[in-house]
Protein backbone atom coordinates (compact mmCIF):
# COMPACT_ATOMS: atom_id res chain seq x y z
CA UNK A 1 0.00 0.00 0.00
CA UNK A 2 1.13 3.35 -0.44
CA UNK A 3 2.21 5.45 2.96
CA UNK A 4 -0.73 6.70 4.64
CA UNK A 5 -1.52 10.23 4.20
CA UNK A 6 -0.75 12.18 7.41
CA UNK A 7 -3.34 14.67 8.71
CA UNK A 8 -2.26 17.65 7.08
CA UNK A 9 -4.32 19.82 9.00
CA UNK A 10 -2.39 20.34 11.65
CA UNK A 11 1.62 20.72 12.45
CA UNK A 12 3.43 18.00 13.89
CA UNK A 13 6.22 17.71 16.97
CA UNK A 14 8.92 16.49 14.71
CA UNK A 15 12.53 15.63 15.38
CA UNK A 16 15.59 17.47 14.36
CA UNK A 17 19.19 17.40 14.57
CA UNK A 18 21.95 19.63 15.16
CA UNK A 19 21.94 20.90 12.27
CA UNK A 20 18.71 22.09 12.01
CA UNK A 21 18.44 23.72 15.46
CA UNK A 22 21.70 25.83 14.60
CA UNK A 23 19.63 28.44 12.73
CA UNK A 24 17.86 29.70 15.78
CA UNK A 25 19.77 32.96 17.18
CA UNK A 26 21.65 31.39 19.61
CA UNK A 27 25.58 30.70 19.27
CA UNK A 28 26.50 26.84 17.86
CA UNK A 29 28.47 25.69 21.45
CA UNK A 30 25.24 27.36 23.40
CA UNK A 31 23.22 25.23 21.22
CA UNK A 32 24.62 21.93 21.85
CA UNK A 33 24.62 23.04 25.84
CA UNK A 34 20.80 23.92 26.02
CA UNK A 35 19.86 20.66 24.00
CA UNK A 36 22.05 18.88 26.65
CA UNK A 37 20.17 20.53 29.36
CA UNK A 38 16.47 20.11 27.99
CA UNK A 39 17.57 16.20 27.67
CA UNK A 40 18.69 16.67 31.42
CA UNK A 41 15.27 17.75 31.44
CA UNK A 42 13.35 14.96 29.88
CA UNK A 43 11.51 18.47 27.85
CA UNK A 44 13.66 16.56 24.97
CA UNK A 45 14.13 12.82 23.71
CA UNK A 46 17.37 11.73 22.26
CA UNK A 47 17.68 9.09 19.82
CA UNK A 48 20.84 7.25 18.10
CA UNK A 49 19.31 6.36 15.03
CA UNK A 50 21.32 3.58 12.94
CA UNK A 51 22.35 3.97 9.33
CA UNK A 52 20.14 1.56 6.94
CA UNK A 53 20.99 -1.64 6.11
CA UNK A 54 20.69 -0.68 2.16
CA UNK A 55 23.48 1.62 2.36
CA UNK A 56 20.94 4.71 1.92
CA UNK A 57 22.76 6.25 4.94
CA UNK A 58 25.77 6.58 3.33
CA UNK A 59 27.21 9.72 4.20
CA UNK A 60 25.70 10.34 7.17
CA UNK A 61 27.64 10.18 10.37
CA UNK A 62 26.88 6.52 12.85
CA UNK A 63 26.86 9.06 15.84
CA UNK A 64 24.51 11.46 14.52
CA UNK A 65 21.83 12.66 16.98
CA UNK A 66 18.08 13.18 16.76
CA UNK A 67 16.42 15.33 18.90
CA UNK A 68 12.57 14.89 19.61
CA UNK A 69 9.98 16.60 21.70
CA UNK A 70 7.12 14.58 23.54
CA UNK A 71 3.70 15.37 21.53
CA UNK A 72 2.48 16.74 25.41
CA UNK A 73 5.21 18.93 25.52
CA UNK A 74 4.91 20.05 22.00
CA UNK A 75 1.13 21.25 23.24
CA UNK A 76 1.78 22.65 25.92
CA UNK A 77 4.96 24.78 24.44
CA UNK A 78 2.36 26.10 22.14
CA UNK A 79 -0.44 27.13 24.52
CA UNK A 80 2.34 28.94 26.47
CA UNK A 81 3.53 30.71 22.79
CA UNK A 82 0.11 31.89 23.06
CA UNK A 83 0.00 33.84 26.38
CA UNK A 84 1.27 37.43 25.62
CA UNK A 85 2.66 39.66 22.32
CA UNK A 86 5.97 39.15 23.24
CA UNK A 87 5.95 35.04 23.32
CA UNK A 88 3.70 35.01 20.09
CA UNK A 89 6.24 37.17 18.33
CA UNK A 90 9.18 34.52 19.31
CA UNK A 91 7.35 31.54 18.52
CA UNK A 92 5.97 33.43 14.87
CA UNK A 93 9.91 34.20 14.54
CA UNK A 94 10.71 30.33 15.09
CA UNK A 95 7.78 29.38 12.60
CA UNK A 96 9.49 31.07 9.56
CA UNK A 97 13.21 30.22 10.51
CA UNK A 98 11.77 26.47 10.58
CA UNK A 99 9.80 27.12 7.14
CA UNK A 100 12.97 28.46 5.83
CA UNK A 101 15.52 26.00 7.04
CA UNK A 102 13.57 23.08 5.65
CA UNK A 103 12.28 25.04 2.16
CA UNK A 104 16.33 25.60 1.53
CA UNK A 105 16.61 21.87 2.46
CA UNK A 106 14.32 20.59 0.07
CA UNK A 107 15.62 22.69 -2.70
CA UNK A 108 19.50 21.25 -1.64
CA UNK A 109 18.00 17.73 -1.72
CA UNK A 110 15.89 17.79 -5.09
CA UNK A 111 18.63 17.08 -7.49
CA UNK A 112 20.40 14.91 -5.26
CA UNK A 113 17.26 12.76 -5.63
CA UNK A 114 17.76 12.94 -9.70
CA UNK A 115 21.42 11.60 -9.03
CA UNK A 116 23.78 8.61 -7.99
CA UNK A 117 23.83 10.43 -4.66
CA UNK A 118 20.05 10.22 -4.60
CA UNK A 119 19.87 6.81 -2.05
CA UNK A 120 21.21 8.58 1.24
CA UNK A 121 19.44 11.58 -0.05
CA UNK A 122 16.06 9.88 -0.38
CA UNK A 123 16.95 8.47 3.41
CA UNK A 124 17.60 12.13 4.35
CA UNK A 125 14.61 13.33 3.18
CA UNK A 126 12.23 11.01 4.58
CA UNK A 127 14.27 11.38 8.10
CA UNK A 128 12.99 14.84 8.36
CA UNK A 129 9.72 14.04 6.90
CA UNK A 130 8.17 15.44 9.65
CA UNK A 131 9.89 18.66 9.73
CA UNK A 132 8.79 19.32 6.24
CA UNK A 133 5.34 18.39 6.60
CA UNK A 134 5.26 20.77 9.50
CA UNK A 135 6.81 23.85 7.22
CA UNK A 136 4.82 23.09 4.37
CA UNK A 137 2.02 23.03 6.82
CA UNK A 138 2.60 26.59 8.71
CA UNK A 139 3.57 28.17 5.12
CA UNK A 140 -0.16 27.14 3.72
CA UNK A 141 -1.94 28.14 7.16
CA UNK A 142 0.25 31.50 6.90
CA UNK A 143 -0.46 31.67 3.37
CA UNK A 144 2.45 32.07 2.48
CA UNK A 145 2.19 30.67 -1.33
CA UNK A 146 6.23 31.17 -2.20
CA UNK A 147 7.33 28.87 0.24
CA UNK A 148 4.38 26.31 -0.04
CA UNK A 149 5.12 25.99 -3.95
CA UNK A 150 8.73 25.92 -3.23
CA UNK A 151 8.74 22.79 -1.30
CA UNK A 152 5.95 21.18 -3.23
CA UNK A 153 7.81 21.22 -6.84
CA UNK A 154 11.00 20.22 -5.03
CA UNK A 155 9.50 17.39 -3.46
CA UNK A 156 7.37 15.82 -6.19
CA UNK A 157 10.07 13.38 -7.82
CA UNK A 158 10.54 12.27 -4.00
CA UNK A 159 6.70 12.18 -3.41
CA UNK A 160 6.89 10.02 -6.56
CA UNK A 161 10.00 7.82 -6.36
CA UNK A 162 9.23 6.57 -2.56
CA UNK A 163 5.12 6.01 -3.43
CA UNK A 164 3.79 8.77 -0.97
CA UNK A 165 2.06 9.95 -4.00
CA UNK A 166 -1.90 10.26 -2.23
CA UNK A 167 -0.02 12.48 0.19
CA UNK A 168 1.31 14.45 -2.35
CA UNK A 169 -1.29 15.20 -4.45
CA UNK A 170 -3.24 16.42 -1.58
CA UNK A 171 -0.41 18.81 -0.40
CA UNK A 172 -0.69 19.68 -3.97
CA UNK A 173 -4.17 20.37 -3.36
CA UNK A 174 -4.21 22.09 -0.77
CA UNK A 175 -2.02 24.78 -2.52
CA UNK A 176 -4.10 25.18 -5.28
CA UNK A 177 -6.76 25.71 -3.16
CA UNK A 178 -4.53 29.08 -2.55
CA UNK A 179 -3.79 29.71 -5.53
CA UNK A 180 -6.87 29.08 -8.01
CA UNK A 181 -7.05 26.13 -9.32
CA UNK A 182 -8.53 27.66 -13.26
CA UNK A 183 -5.56 26.78 -15.94
CA UNK A 184 -4.88 29.89 -17.94
CA UNK A 185 -6.37 29.76 -21.58
CA UNK A 186 -3.58 29.85 -24.42
CA UNK A 187 -3.70 33.56 -25.36
CA UNK A 188 -3.70 34.65 -21.97
CA UNK A 189 -0.40 35.94 -20.51
CA UNK A 190 1.39 33.57 -18.29
CA UNK A 191 3.47 35.17 -14.86
CA UNK A 192 5.01 32.45 -12.84
CA UNK A 193 1.78 32.08 -10.75
CA UNK A 194 -0.46 30.99 -13.94
CA UNK A 195 2.81 28.70 -14.91
CA UNK A 196 3.11 27.45 -11.12
CA UNK A 197 -0.70 26.71 -11.49
CA UNK A 198 -0.29 24.26 -15.26
CA UNK A 199 2.75 22.55 -13.34
CA UNK A 200 0.80 22.02 -10.54
CA UNK A 201 -2.18 20.52 -12.40
CA UNK A 202 0.52 18.52 -14.25
CA UNK A 203 2.65 17.15 -11.23
CA UNK A 204 -1.02 16.25 -9.39
CA UNK A 205 -2.03 14.09 -12.59
CA UNK A 206 1.26 12.26 -12.43
CA UNK A 207 0.86 11.51 -8.44
CA UNK A 208 -2.38 10.02 -9.16
CA UNK A 209 -2.55 8.58 -12.75
CA UNK A 210 -1.16 4.77 -11.95
CA UNK A 211 -4.84 4.85 -9.34
CA UNK A 212 -7.11 6.27 -11.40
CA UNK A 213 -9.40 4.60 -13.18
CA UNK A 214 -10.27 4.50 -17.14
CA UNK A 215 -13.69 6.20 -16.17
CA UNK A 216 -12.14 9.36 -13.85
CA UNK A 217 -8.90 9.43 -16.83
CA UNK A 218 -11.72 9.76 -19.47
CA UNK A 219 -13.92 12.06 -17.41
CA UNK A 220 -15.17 15.46 -20.11
CA UNK A 221 -13.66 17.57 -17.21
CA UNK A 222 -9.98 15.56 -17.35
CA UNK A 223 -10.34 15.93 -21.38
CA UNK A 224 -10.71 19.26 -21.49
CA UNK A 225 -8.15 19.64 -18.30
CA UNK A 226 -5.38 17.99 -20.48
CA UNK A 227 -6.53 19.93 -23.71
CA UNK A 228 -5.55 23.63 -21.43
CA UNK A 229 -2.36 21.67 -20.54
CA UNK A 230 -1.34 20.97 -24.03
CA UNK A 231 -2.49 24.42 -25.46
CA UNK A 232 -0.68 26.17 -21.95
CA UNK A 233 2.95 24.19 -23.40
CA UNK A 234 2.01 23.49 -27.35
CA UNK A 235 2.04 27.23 -28.08
CA UNK A 236 5.20 28.10 -26.01
CA UNK A 237 8.00 26.00 -27.18
CA UNK A 238 10.80 26.00 -27.18
CA UNK A 239 10.17 26.79 -23.50
CA UNK A 240 12.52 26.39 -20.20
CA UNK A 241 9.55 25.61 -18.16
CA UNK A 242 9.02 22.87 -20.45
CA UNK A 243 12.43 21.01 -19.70
CA UNK A 244 11.98 20.16 -16.05
CA UNK A 245 9.90 18.73 -13.83
CA UNK A 246 7.02 18.35 -14.15
CA UNK A 247 6.90 20.82 -16.80
CA UNK A 248 8.55 18.14 -19.31
CA UNK A 249 5.49 15.65 -18.45
CA UNK A 250 3.12 17.79 -20.51
CA UNK A 251 3.29 15.81 -23.59
CA UNK A 252 1.25 13.08 -21.60
CA UNK A 253 -1.92 15.48 -21.49
CA UNK A 254 -2.23 15.13 -25.49
CA UNK A 255 -3.14 11.39 -25.37
CA UNK A 256 -6.95 12.07 -24.01
CA UNK A 257 -6.50 14.41 -26.99
CA UNK A 258 -4.97 12.63 -29.58
CA UNK A 259 -3.72 9.06 -28.47
CA UNK A 260 -0.23 7.17 -28.75
CA UNK A 261 0.23 8.26 -31.71
CA UNK A 262 -0.51 12.25 -30.52
CA UNK A 263 1.76 11.78 -27.16
CA UNK A 264 4.77 10.16 -29.30
CA UNK A 265 4.52 13.17 -31.64
CA UNK A 266 4.87 15.68 -28.54
CA UNK A 267 7.52 14.02 -26.76
CA UNK A 268 9.81 14.47 -29.73
CA UNK A 269 9.20 17.90 -29.20
CA UNK A 270 9.70 17.58 -25.90
CA UNK A 271 12.99 15.38 -26.68
CA UNK A 272 14.20 18.71 -28.70
CA UNK A 273 12.91 20.82 -25.92
CA UNK A 274 14.89 19.28 -23.10
CA UNK A 275 18.41 19.42 -25.71
CA UNK A 276 17.79 23.41 -26.15
CA UNK A 277 17.07 23.92 -22.16
CA UNK A 278 17.16 21.02 -20.47
CA UNK A 279 19.84 19.35 -18.15
CA UNK A 280 21.05 15.74 -18.86
CA UNK A 281 18.16 14.38 -16.48
CA UNK A 282 15.51 16.24 -18.10
CA UNK A 283 16.69 14.68 -21.76
CA UNK A 284 17.26 11.23 -20.59
CA UNK A 285 14.02 11.21 -18.88
CA UNK A 286 11.91 12.71 -21.90
CA UNK A 287 14.13 9.89 -23.90
CA UNK A 288 12.94 6.96 -21.65
CA UNK A 289 9.73 7.73 -21.84
CA UNK A 290 9.96 8.78 -25.67
CA UNK A 291 11.44 4.98 -25.96
CA UNK A 292 8.55 3.42 -23.47
CA UNK A 293 5.99 4.58 -25.77
CA UNK A 294 7.82 4.18 -28.97
CA UNK A 295 8.37 0.12 -28.39
CA UNK A 296 4.50 -0.06 -27.72
CA UNK A 297 3.74 2.00 -31.28
CA UNK A 298 3.86 1.37 -34.86
CA UNK A 299 7.74 1.29 -36.48
CA UNK A 300 8.30 -0.69 -32.34
CA UNK A 301 11.75 -1.15 -31.56
CA UNK A 302 13.23 -0.03 -34.57
CA UNK A 303 11.70 3.62 -33.91
CA UNK A 304 12.79 2.59 -30.11
CA UNK A 305 15.91 2.12 -30.91
CA UNK A 306 16.62 5.87 -32.69
CA UNK A 307 17.82 7.28 -29.52
CA UNK A 308 19.25 4.29 -27.61
CA UNK A 309 22.88 5.05 -27.15
CA UNK A 310 21.77 8.56 -26.20
CA UNK A 311 19.78 6.97 -23.55
CA UNK A 312 22.24 4.72 -22.40
CA UNK A 313 24.87 6.98 -21.92
CA UNK A 314 22.71 9.80 -20.39
CA UNK A 315 21.36 7.93 -17.70
CA UNK A 316 24.93 6.32 -16.62
CA UNK A 317 26.21 9.51 -16.37
CA UNK A 318 23.06 11.28 -14.54
CA UNK A 319 23.10 7.86 -12.02
CA UNK A 320 19.58 8.09 -11.33
CA UNK A 321 18.35 4.47 -10.76
CA UNK A 322 14.56 4.85 -11.91
CA UNK A 323 16.38 6.26 -15.08
CA UNK A 324 18.83 3.51 -15.11
CA UNK A 325 15.58 1.05 -14.07
CA UNK A 326 13.61 2.35 -16.61
CA UNK A 327 16.40 2.13 -19.32
CA UNK A 328 17.06 -1.87 -18.24
CA UNK A 329 13.02 -2.40 -18.80
CA UNK A 330 12.92 -0.92 -21.95
CA UNK A 331 16.17 -2.93 -22.97
CA UNK A 332 14.27 -6.15 -21.73
CA UNK A 333 11.31 -5.49 -23.85
CA UNK A 334 13.35 -4.61 -27.46
CA UNK A 335 15.81 -7.81 -26.71
CA UNK A 336 12.92 -10.36 -26.53
CA UNK A 337 11.03 -8.80 -29.54
CA UNK A 338 14.51 -9.47 -31.05
CA UNK A 339 14.58 -12.55 -29.74
CA UNK A 340 17.65 -12.48 -27.12
CA UNK A 341 15.41 -13.55 -24.84
CA UNK A 342 19.30 -14.76 -21.77
CA UNK A 343 19.27 -10.73 -22.51
CA UNK A 344 15.67 -10.03 -21.86
CA UNK A 345 15.67 -11.88 -18.13
CA UNK A 346 18.88 -10.22 -17.34
CA UNK A 347 17.59 -6.72 -18.25
CA UNK A 348 14.29 -7.55 -16.36
CA UNK A 349 16.09 -8.62 -13.72
CA UNK A 350 18.76 -5.87 -13.72
CA UNK A 351 15.81 -3.27 -13.25
CA UNK A 352 13.98 -4.87 -10.55
CA UNK A 353 17.05 -4.52 -8.62
CA UNK A 354 17.23 -0.94 -9.20
CA UNK A 355 13.63 -0.72 -8.48
CA UNK A 356 13.96 -2.56 -4.81
CA UNK A 357 17.49 -0.70 -4.29
CA UNK A 358 15.52 1.97 -5.11
CA UNK A 359 12.60 1.27 -3.15
CA UNK A 360 10.19 2.08 -5.70
CA UNK A 361 7.78 -0.56 -5.24
CA UNK A 362 4.81 -0.11 -7.66
CA UNK A 363 7.59 -0.48 -10.43
CA UNK A 364 8.60 -4.34 -8.75
CA UNK A 365 5.11 -6.10 -9.88
CA UNK A 366 4.93 -5.34 -13.46
CA UNK A 367 9.13 -6.40 -13.26
CA UNK A 368 8.41 -9.13 -12.08
CA UNK A 369 5.12 -9.94 -14.70
CA UNK A 370 7.94 -9.09 -17.14
CA UNK A 371 9.81 -12.44 -16.00
CA UNK A 372 7.15 -14.32 -15.98
CA UNK A 373 6.08 -12.69 -19.27
CA UNK A 374 9.11 -14.17 -20.62
CA UNK A 375 8.80 -17.71 -19.33
CA UNK A 376 5.59 -18.72 -20.44
CA UNK A 377 6.88 -17.41 -24.12
CA UNK A 378 9.47 -19.56 -23.54
CA UNK A 379 7.20 -22.42 -22.77
CA UNK A 380 8.73 -22.47 -19.42
CA UNK A 381 5.06 -22.47 -17.81
CA UNK A 382 5.81 -23.71 -13.96
CA UNK A 383 8.55 -20.78 -13.84
CA UNK A 384 5.64 -18.50 -15.01
CA UNK A 385 3.40 -19.16 -12.48
CA UNK A 386 6.09 -19.01 -10.22
CA UNK A 387 7.33 -15.82 -10.93
CA UNK A 388 3.35 -14.88 -11.31
CA UNK A 389 2.77 -15.57 -6.93
CA UNK A 390 5.82 -13.13 -6.42
CA UNK A 391 4.24 -10.37 -8.58
CA UNK A 392 0.92 -10.73 -7.24
CA UNK A 393 2.05 -10.93 -3.39
CA UNK A 394 3.74 -7.54 -4.29
CA UNK A 395 1.37 -5.86 -6.48
CA UNK A 396 -1.59 -6.74 -3.41
CA UNK A 397 1.52 -5.44 -1.04
CA UNK A 398 1.60 -2.59 -3.05
CA UNK A 399 -1.68 -1.30 -4.21
CA UNK A 400 -0.39 -1.55 -7.97
CA UNK A 401 -3.85 -2.95 -9.41
CA UNK A 402 -2.70 -2.74 -12.67
CA UNK A 403 -0.30 -5.79 -12.52
CA UNK A 404 -3.20 -8.19 -10.46
CA UNK A 405 -4.90 -7.51 -14.35
CA UNK A 406 -2.39 -8.38 -16.16
CA UNK A 407 -1.07 -10.92 -14.08
CA UNK A 408 -4.70 -12.88 -14.08
CA UNK A 409 -4.61 -12.85 -17.97
CA UNK A 410 -1.36 -14.50 -17.94
CA UNK A 411 -2.47 -17.29 -15.99
CA UNK A 412 -5.63 -17.76 -18.14
CA UNK A 413 -3.01 -17.81 -21.06
CA UNK A 414 -0.70 -20.78 -19.47
CA UNK A 415 -4.20 -22.67 -17.74
CA UNK A 416 -5.59 -22.45 -21.67
CA UNK A 417 -2.24 -23.94 -23.09
CA UNK A 418 -2.62 -26.71 -20.51
CA UNK A 419 -5.77 -27.44 -21.74
CA UNK A 420 -7.92 -26.18 -19.15
CA UNK A 421 -10.51 -24.36 -20.72
CA UNK A 422 -13.03 -23.79 -17.95
CA UNK A 423 -10.55 -22.72 -15.34
CA UNK A 424 -8.90 -20.27 -18.46
CA UNK A 425 -12.33 -18.74 -18.90
CA UNK A 426 -12.55 -17.56 -15.19
CA UNK A 427 -8.93 -15.89 -15.31
CA UNK A 428 -9.40 -14.22 -18.09
CA UNK A 429 -13.15 -13.00 -16.72
CA UNK A 430 -11.46 -11.90 -13.60
CA UNK A 431 -8.54 -9.90 -15.27
CA UNK A 432 -11.43 -8.39 -17.33
CA UNK A 433 -13.26 -6.94 -14.06
CA UNK A 434 -10.26 -6.33 -12.71
CA UNK A 435 -8.78 -3.70 -15.09
CA UNK A 436 -12.12 -2.07 -15.45
CA UNK A 437 -11.23 -0.59 -12.19
CA UNK A 438 -7.81 0.38 -13.01
CA UNK A 439 -6.42 2.03 -15.91
CA UNK A 440 -4.51 -0.30 -18.37
CA UNK A 441 -3.26 0.73 -21.69
CA UNK A 442 -4.77 -0.48 -25.08
CA UNK A 443 -1.77 -2.86 -25.49
CA UNK A 444 -3.84 -4.68 -22.73
CA UNK A 445 -7.34 -4.98 -23.79
CA UNK A 446 -6.13 -6.06 -27.55
CA UNK A 447 -4.16 -8.61 -25.84
CA UNK A 448 -6.63 -9.99 -23.64
CA UNK A 449 -9.51 -9.99 -26.54
CA UNK A 450 -7.57 -11.99 -28.33
CA UNK A 451 -6.97 -14.38 -25.71
CA UNK A 452 -10.51 -14.46 -24.75
CA UNK A 453 -11.68 -14.72 -28.17
CA UNK A 454 -9.38 -18.22 -28.44
CA UNK A 455 -10.77 -18.84 -25.38
CA UNK A 456 -14.51 -18.59 -26.42
CA UNK A 457 -13.67 -20.90 -29.85
CA UNK A 458 -12.61 -23.74 -27.29
CA UNK A 459 -15.41 -23.97 -25.32
CA UNK A 460 -17.96 -23.29 -28.71
CA UNK A 461 -19.16 -19.68 -28.78
CA UNK A 462 -18.22 -19.37 -32.27
CA UNK A 463 -19.89 -16.45 -33.50
CA UNK A 464 -19.05 -14.46 -30.50
CA UNK A 465 -15.39 -15.73 -30.56
CA UNK A 466 -14.70 -14.56 -33.83
CA UNK A 467 -16.51 -11.28 -33.06
CA UNK A 468 -14.32 -11.17 -29.99
CA UNK A 469 -11.03 -11.54 -32.32
CA UNK A 470 -12.29 -9.02 -34.56
CA UNK A 471 -12.93 -6.74 -31.97
CA UNK A 472 -9.01 -7.15 -30.81
CA UNK A 473 -7.63 -6.91 -34.17
CA UNK A 474 -9.42 -3.66 -35.05
CA UNK A 475 -8.83 -2.13 -31.63
CA UNK A 476 -5.29 -3.31 -31.93
CA UNK A 477 -4.97 -1.26 -35.77
CA UNK A 478 -7.24 1.79 -34.07
CA UNK A 479 -4.90 2.04 -30.83
CA UNK A 480 -1.86 1.89 -33.02
CA UNK A 481 -0.45 -0.70 -31.45
CA UNK A 482 2.97 -2.20 -32.32
CA UNK A 483 2.77 -4.17 -35.62
CA UNK A 484 3.82 -7.39 -33.65
CA UNK A 485 1.21 -7.37 -31.18
CA UNK A 486 -1.40 -6.63 -34.00
CA UNK A 487 0.40 -9.76 -36.14
CA UNK A 488 -0.43 -12.09 -32.70
CA UNK A 489 -4.03 -11.27 -32.54
CA UNK A 490 -4.23 -12.40 -36.27
CA UNK A 491 -2.77 -15.51 -35.57
CA UNK A 492 -4.85 -16.08 -33.03
CA UNK A 493 -8.07 -15.14 -35.34
CA UNK A 494 -6.79 -17.51 -37.34
CA UNK A 495 -7.28 -20.26 -34.86
CA UNK A 496 -11.05 -18.83 -34.11
CA UNK A 497 -11.53 -19.16 -38.10
CA UNK A 498 -10.33 -22.91 -37.85
CA UNK A 499 -13.29 -23.39 -35.40
CA UNK A 500 -15.34 -21.73 -37.74
CA UNK A 501 -14.17 -24.19 -40.52
CA UNK A 502 -13.28 -21.15 -42.32
CA UNK A 503 -9.59 -22.67 -43.17
CA UNK A 504 -9.03 -20.63 -46.61
CA UNK A 505 -9.36 -17.48 -44.25
CA UNK A 506 -7.55 -18.77 -41.45
CA UNK A 507 -4.22 -18.94 -44.28
CA UNK A 508 -5.19 -15.04 -45.25
CA UNK A 509 -4.65 -14.42 -41.56
CA UNK A 510 -1.79 -16.40 -40.95
CA UNK A 511 -0.16 -14.77 -44.16
CA UNK A 512 -0.76 -11.34 -43.00
CA UNK A 513 0.27 -11.92 -39.43
CA UNK A 514 3.63 -13.41 -40.94
CA UNK A 515 3.72 -9.79 -43.32
CA UNK A 516 3.17 -7.33 -40.06
CA UNK A 517 5.78 -9.29 -37.96
CA UNK A 518 8.42 -7.77 -40.85
CA UNK A 519 10.92 -9.94 -40.61
CA UNK A 520 11.04 -10.13 -36.03
CA UNK A 521 10.83 -13.63 -34.93
CA UNK A 522 7.99 -15.29 -32.97
CA UNK A 523 8.42 -16.50 -29.19
CA UNK A 524 8.41 -20.18 -29.04
CA UNK A 525 5.25 -19.99 -27.44
CA UNK A 526 3.49 -17.79 -30.46
CA UNK A 527 5.66 -19.93 -33.29
CA UNK A 528 4.06 -23.31 -31.18
CA UNK A 529 0.73 -21.52 -32.23
CA UNK A 530 1.43 -20.41 -35.55
CA UNK A 531 2.66 -23.90 -36.47
CA UNK A 532 -0.53 -25.69 -35.39
CA UNK A 533 -2.73 -23.53 -36.86
CA UNK A 534 -0.63 -23.90 -40.14
CA UNK A 535 -0.48 -27.83 -40.30
CA UNK A 536 -4.08 -28.31 -39.85
CA UNK A 537 -4.84 -25.61 -42.55
CA UNK A 538 -2.08 -28.11 -45.13
CA UNK A 539 -3.77 -30.95 -43.74
CA UNK A 540 -7.08 -29.28 -45.21
CA UNK A 541 -6.27 -27.40 -47.87
CA UNK A 542 -3.52 -29.22 -49.19
CA UNK A 543 -0.05 -27.58 -49.41
CA UNK A 544 -0.71 -25.76 -52.92
CA UNK A 545 -3.75 -23.60 -51.71
CA UNK A 546 -1.99 -23.38 -48.64
CA UNK A 547 0.83 -20.99 -50.39
CA UNK A 548 -1.11 -19.29 -52.72
CA UNK A 549 -3.57 -17.94 -49.49
CA UNK A 550 -0.38 -17.67 -47.80
CA UNK A 551 1.24 -15.25 -50.28
CA UNK A 552 -2.00 -13.56 -50.87
CA UNK A 553 -2.67 -13.09 -46.87
CA UNK A 554 1.02 -11.32 -47.36
CA UNK A 555 -0.48 -8.63 -49.50
CA UNK A 556 -3.54 -7.78 -46.96
CA UNK A 557 -3.97 -4.88 -44.87
CA UNK A 558 -5.91 -4.80 -41.33
CA UNK A 559 -8.94 -3.60 -43.03
CA UNK A 560 -8.66 -6.03 -45.50
CA UNK A 561 -8.52 -8.65 -42.87
CA UNK A 562 -11.70 -7.41 -41.01
CA UNK A 563 -13.57 -7.85 -44.25
CA UNK A 564 -12.66 -11.59 -44.68
CA UNK A 565 -13.67 -11.99 -40.63
CA UNK A 566 -17.40 -9.95 -41.50
CA UNK A 567 -18.03 -12.39 -44.52
CA UNK A 568 -17.13 -15.42 -42.28
CA UNK A 569 -19.28 -14.06 -39.37
CA UNK A 570 -22.38 -13.95 -42.17
CA UNK A 571 -21.83 -17.90 -42.65
CA UNK A 572 -22.36 -18.57 -39.25
CA UNK A 573 -26.50 -18.31 -38.71
CA UNK A 574 -27.53 -19.56 -35.76
CA UNK A 575 -24.21 -19.94 -34.28
CA UNK A 576 -23.22 -23.07 -36.46
CA UNK A 577 -20.35 -22.83 -38.78
CA UNK A 578 -20.97 -23.23 -42.61
CA UNK A 579 -17.71 -25.25 -43.84
CA UNK A 580 -15.07 -23.79 -45.92
CA UNK A 581 -15.40 -23.95 -49.42
CA UNK A 582 -12.39 -25.85 -49.43
CA UNK A 583 -13.05 -28.25 -46.67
Amino acid sequence: LQHPVPDLARPLAPERDIEAAEPVPIEVPEVLDLLGALVDKSLLVAEHPQPAADGEAAGRGPGEVRYRMLETIHEYATERAEENAATRRDQAAAIRRHILYFQEFAHTAEPRLRSAEQLPWLHRVETDLDNIRAALHRALQAGDTVSARAIVFDLGWFWFLRNYRDEGAAWVVRLMRLLGSDLPEADTPHDDVRWDIVDLHLLRYFLVADQSTAEQINRPESVELARRICDAYGGRMPSPRAARFPGLLWPFGRYLLDGLMGVLAQFDEAVANCRRHGDEWALATALVFRTHLAIDAPGGVVRAEEHWAELRGLSRRVGDRWLLAQMAGANGEMAMVRGRYEEARTSFEEALRLARELRAYTETPFLITRLADLAVHQRQLEVGLSLLDQADEEAQRYGVRDAVAFNRALRAHIELCAGNVARARTLCDESRALAEAASPPPQFWVAVGGLDAVIRAESGELPEALRTARGALAHGAESNCAESLVAQQAVSTAAVLQHCGEYSRSVLLLGAAEGWQAGLPWTPMLASRFAKVEKKARAVLGSERYATQYAAGRRLTVEDCLIQIDEALARLPGGSPAPDDAT
